[in-house]
């Protein structure tokens, strides 16, 4: 699989995903990345994320790290990286269980990532969405 994510890199999940980031970072948002990289190392995620262009303050790879999300020591991690607590993040994922049930289980708030849906209050159907949505307004890190 990592021999595949290499050979086939990840692409932008939306066409205006840089212009978003920037708009958060304008708002003195800091942004992180906290993945599971069971199947593909860490340095490749993050050599992707290098490719695409995407700029984050952290990075937390699960192979790194030694355990994976809905894990609060993941959570934990991110927390201390950030220097905030868990109150003062907002994790953004498309998985239910390991990002929102596992973020809200660590006592961030989290975002369910699922494209298409109307943004709501606990769902992100686009990701320009993010910079007006009121529980990332109200936060000062995001994940």
């Amino acid at each position: 699989l990592a021999d595949e994510f290499r050979r086939h890199p990840p692409t932008e999940t939306e066409p205006d995903l840089l212009a978003t980031l920037a708009r958060l970072r304008a708002a003195g948002l800091r942004l992180a990345v906290a993945s599971n990289t069971g199947f593909v190392p860490g340095r490749d995620v993050h050599r992707a994320l290098v490719r695409l262009g995407l700029r984050v303050d952290h990075q937390i790879f699960s192979d790194e790290v030694g355990f994976a999300k809905p894990s609060p020591r993941l959570f934990a991690r991110l927390g201390t990286a950030a220097a905030c607590g868990p109150a003062g993040i907002v994790h953004i994922g498309d998985n239910e269980w390991a990002d929102v049930a596992g973020a809200v289980g660590a006592g961030l708030g989290a975002l369910w990532y699922r494209p298409g849906r109307p943004t709501d209050d606990q769902i992100v159907g686009r990701l320009a969405d993010l910079p007006d949505h009121p529980m990332v307004t109200g936060n000062r890190r995001v994940s």
